[in-house]
C-alpha cells in the first residue's frame, strides 16, 4: 500500500485506515472515502462493500458521492 499524507483531519483517518492513496485535489491527497468527487461512485461502492464485509461501521468524515441506503440497520455497538 502506498504511504501518502491524509488530507482529512486525524480523527476521520480511522474511517479509511484501510485504505491507501486514491486521488489528489489542489495537493491534497485523499483516500477514495474522503475524496471530494462524484467520479469515485464505482471504486467508493467497492471500498463500502469491503468496510461492511469487515463489520467495519465507522463513517466518519466519509464523503459520499450519491444517497446510499442500507437494507437493514446495522450497528458497531450491537444495539
Amino acid at each position: 500500500m502506498h504511504e501518502f499524507t491524509y488530507a482529512c483531519e486525524s480523527v476521520k483517518q480511522s474511517a479509511c485506515a484501510a485504505e491507501g492513496f486514491y486521488k489528489e485535489i489542489e495537493g491534497r491527497q485523499y483516500c477514495v472515502l474522503h475524496y471530494p468527487s462524484t467520479d469515485k461512485i464505482e471504486d467508493f461502492n467497492e471500498a463500502i462493500s469491503r468496510k461492511l464485509s469487515a463489520g467495519d461501521f465507522n463513517f466518519r468524515g466519509v464523503w459520499f458521492p450519491a444517497p446510499i441506503f442500507f437494507s437493514s440497520p446495522f450497528s458497531a455497538f450491537g444495539f
